[in-house]
């Protein structure tokens, strides 16, 4: 027996055994669908009516959140209507919650001149309606939020 001659054959015979088997001419199972080009919007916008109007939003539902973000929406809520005065009951909005790493204990928007803990921070990116305009917190996931203005801690009234 030509020992040589067989080593090919078996080296197929054994690539196309592990291959995945599929039947010449039949469909797929489950259908492909084609990858999209673009991000589909967390929020759903309108165009503006004019140059100073906000683009209509969708609210995000506070029970779609996982708890310790919603503890974080509620806490940047509370903050957001005591910078704005804004009267009892007033609605801040929430636009979006998105879970982060911060770099480091600034959350994302370092004060001037101050020294931050170098280490990664989990916590979240809330944006907010409210008093017609939109507001960003860092968070982490605990208790610490910071109201970020350009990069920046900020003041909606500054």
């Amino acid at each position: 027996m030509n020992t040589l001659g067989t080593i090919p054959i078996l080296i197929v015979l054994f690539v196309t055994s592990c291959a995945p088997s599929a039947a010449i001419g039949t469909e797929p199972s489950a259908p492909v669908l084609p990858a999209t080009e673009t991000p589909i919007p967390a929020t759903a916008t309108a165009p503006l009516d004019g140059p100073d109007t906000l683009p209509a939003v969708t609210p995000l539902a506070m029970d779609m959140l996982p708890p310790e973000a919603a503890a974080m929406v509620a806490r940047v809520q509370q903050d957001l209507a005591e910078r704005l005065s804004a009267p009892p009951g007033a609605t801040m909005t929430l636009l979006s919650a998105e879970a982060l790493t911060w770099p480091d204990t600034s959350l994302g928007c370092p004060r001037p001149d101050t020294d931050y803990i170098q280490v990664e921070t989990s916590g979240f990116q809330i944006t907010l309606l409210g008093n017609g305009g939109r507001y960003t917190y860092h968070t982490d996931l605990r208790e610490n939020y910071v109201l970020c203005m350009n990069g920046e801690p900020g003041d909606p009234g500054s």
